[in-house]
């Protein structure tokens, strides 16, 4: 096989791995984004709750104020 040819698979299979990387790294990074913004969903919800129910859940409440969930 000729050297040039050589170079040229060389460099389509770097193209193809790099491409493949790539396209795994973004959609590992989606879901990462995606259950991040779930846990901060649900902590907004639990904070609001607590606030609701200052009495019974005051700790959590203390715990969400010192976060600035409230104003």
């Amino acid at each position: 096989m000729d050297n040039w040819l050589k170079a040229l698979v060389a460099l389509a299979s770097v193209v193809v791995i790099s491409g493949g990387g790539y396209f795994a790294w973004s959609g590992y990074s989606a879901a990462e984004q995606a259950e991040v913004a779930a846990k901060e969903r649900a902590t907004e919800a639990r904070c609001r709750q607590a606030e609701e129910m200052r009495d019974q859940l005051s700790v959590v409440y203390d715990l969400c104020y010192e976060q600035g969930y409230y104003d």
